[in-house]
């Protein structure tokens, strides 16, 4: 998914922001971490996922 990221024009988003400025190593683990927070707080207040608006 990062190198496919990485072939396309740069975007405003939150990943593509990062691949610009880190290797792709770091930004993948980020992206995970990032992810896993995201996971954990909606497991702990048992909320369903609304993701933010751009």
């Amino acid at each position: 998914m990062l190198k496919r990221r990485l072939k396309r024009e740069p975007g405003s988003d939150w990943l593509s922001s990062m691949l610009i400025r880190k290797k792709t190593k770091v930004v993948a683990i980020a992206l995970a971490h990032r992810m896993a927070r995201t996971i954990f707080a909606v497991l702990r207040d048992g909320s369903r996922y609304e993701p933010q608006a751009a």
